[in-house]
């Protein structure tokens, strides 16, 4: 993908899943975030970490996944904007 002035950005997402171990866990987060942004571009996991581990047995586990995503336009949908009459500032 070749991006014309594209910024990072940054976003945590905050999950709370019932899984049996803590690596269970931070796949499972991991899977759901993928799963979530499926179709986009320009993205990835930077981190999952256990936020709150289960107080108990079968007490939810909670997680923060890291995601970093491309913030800009393509030269593609430029062009394209540009046909339609819309300058891209």
């Amino acid at each position: 993908m070749d991006t014309a002035d594209a910024d990072v950005r940054a976003l945590t997402a905050r999950l709370t899943l019932h899984s049996g171990s803590d690596t269970t866990a931070r796949d499972d987060a991991r899977e759901r975030v993928e799963s979530a942004l499926e179709g986009l571009d320009g993205w990835r996991i930077e981190g999952c970490e256990i936020v709150e581990p289960p107080a108990a047995p079968f007490e939810p586990h909670t997680l923060t996944v890291r995601v970093v995503a491309d913030a800009g336009t393509t030269d593609d949908a430029e062009e394209a904007l540009a046909r339609n009459g819309i300058e891209v500032v």
